[in-house]
């Protein structure tokens, strides 16, 4: 009598952890959340919170940098010549003199002595550049202590006899591509991020669909074992029929408590990885899903754009080894006093007076030409490889356009027989949904089993198991579509 007691009492402890604290562990994370998803948000979110994000945002500020430095050098370019400030210098005069005091191991300040320029180089859009320069040549007589100055001023084109003179500069067009290149690849990196995002929410929802049909079967298990106890004592039961039972019990736990440590590990990860705590769909949640990905009608194919940006960049590259291996024509204005009018004079002021007081300024104008063999081909070399590179680009698009028509027809059929199958399994859900009302309300009215109710419980549990595992391979195949 009291085996039986403590047999039923630990069948109905069983019973009691398993229907009512499993379930409460199980739906603990759905009280979380009650708001429909916002998806487009969701995924802004956690693209935000990724590692993947802040690298491209280090990306991004490495590329502005490097385009900043390739435009500085677009803009104007001043140097200074100063080669002499103020300084000292110590002369010793030769024997020939010696016999004057004042010339005998003398030291004398040597101020503004050379050549003192202004230079401002402007680079143009057609690849030549304008300099315009002006100079002061300051002499000192040493022996004569005489002054003189002479300025200078200077005008220079420089241009690169190519086929590209009308283009825009080499520089600049890599700069612009560079850019675009590293925009496709942040459009890129976020559409592989949406699609391995999915594949981690397809996979939380899957195995917490499959971790409620394991719960339910714990509880049809339970209950059989129980009602076959029952019979036991009544000696409507064989002894092995009990162990059978209990051995499907302990097997139904087991399988559920595994899935379901697994599953708190998957959804810890994801928490970590993306930020979301608990996320929980509700039949809302991935219809809004489902219009989302429906909405988003377009598919760029960022790969081919990838490609075409890298030619472009190529052929920027090769327009820049044609300027530099091309002979450059120099146009060049200049203008000077002329030197046998004016002479030296004793102190500074006198000089520039000299300089001032009628002094006739020569112009003059000239046109030649500056090359620079290309004895070893270096720079032919580098223009063939540029070509080449050029040509494997158009051979890898033309590649690439036959892949993606074949994948496209391919996932275009995936997608509609995995539709097909999909709305199958909803109607058959449905109709098991109405099965299911009938045999809770056999239940309450005693007409059946418990365990005949649990088992109709896990096998539709299992079935929408089996509908919210289509239902995500409906959505990777979509997702494949546009974001690949």
């Amino acid at each position: 009598m009291y085996k039986r007691y403590a047999m039923k009492k630990r069948s109905l402890l069983c019973s009691f952890l398993v229907c009512i604290i499993l379930p409460m562990v199980c739906a603990g994370a759905e009280s979380v959340q009650t708001e429909p998803i916002q998806w487009k948000s969701f995924f802004s979110g956690a693209w935000e919170h990724s590692m993947r994000a802040k690298e491209k945002q280090i990306e991004l500020q490495s590329y502005k940098l490097e385009a900043d430095t390739i435009k500085n050098n677009l803009y104007p370019q001043i140097t200074f010549d100063i080669p002499e400030i103020i300084g000292w210098k110590r002369v010793n005069v030769s024997p020939f003199w010696a016999h004057i005091p004042a010339l005998t191991n003398t030291r004398y300040l040597n101020a503004l002595q050379g050549i003192y320029g202004l230079n401002i180089t402007q680079k143009l859009p057609s690849g030549g550049s304008l300099t315009v320069t002006g100079s002061l040549q300051s002499e000192y007589l040493l022996q004569a202590e005489l002054f003189r100055h002479t300025p200078q001023f200077s005008l220079l084109y420089r241009q690169p006899l190519t086929r590209g003179i009308a283009a825009f500069s080499a520089e600049t067009r890599a700069v612009q591509t560079r850019f675009e290149i590293f925009q496709t690849m942040h459009k890129q990196a976020y559409n592989q991020f949406m699609k391995i995002l999915l594949e981690g929410i397809a996979e939380l929802d899957t195995m917490r669909a499959h971790t409620e049909y394991y719960r339910l079967n714990v509880a049809y298990h339970t209950a059989k074992y129980d009602e076959i106890e029952k019979k036991r004592h009544t000696g409507n039961a064989a002894a092995l029929e009990v162990l059978d039972a209990k051995r499907n019990m302990l097997k139904a736990q087991q399988e559920y408590e595994l899935n379901r440590s697994d599953f708190m590990l998957k959804e810890k990860a994801f928490s970590v990885r993306y930020g979301d705590s608990a996320l929980v769909l509700h039949e809302t949640d991935k219809r809004n899903l489902a219009d989302f990905l429906r909405c988003t009608n377009t598919r760029d194919n960022y790969e081919a754009q990838l490609l075409t940006e890298k030619k472009q960049l190529l052929d920027a590259e090769l327009l820049s080894a044609k300027k530099d291996e091309a002979p450059q024509l120099l146009v060049k204005f200049s203008a000077a006093p002329d030197e046998l009018v004016f002479r030296f004079s004793p102190d500074y002021r006198t000089s520039w007076e000299l300089l001032n007081r009628n002094t006739p300024w020569l112009f003059n104008a000239s046109i030649g030409i500056v090359w620079s063999p290309d004895y070893f081909s270096r720079a032919a070399a580098k223009s063939e490889l540029l070509k080449n590179r050029s040509s494997l680009i158009d051979l890898q698009l033309r590649e690439l356009h036959e892949q993606r028509q074949h994948e496209t027809l391919l996932l275009c059929e995936k997608i509609a027989s995995l539709e097909q199958a999909y709305c199958l399994m909803q109607q058959y859900t449905d109709k098991q949904s109405l099965l299911l009302k009938e045999y809770r309300r056999l239940y309450e009215e005693h007409s059946i089993t418990e365990s005949a109710y649990e088992q109709i419980n896990a096998e539709y549990a299992l079935q929408i198991y089996l509908q919210t595992q289509t239902f995500w391979q409906l959505i990777a195949a979509k997702a494949e579509y546009l974001f690949s």
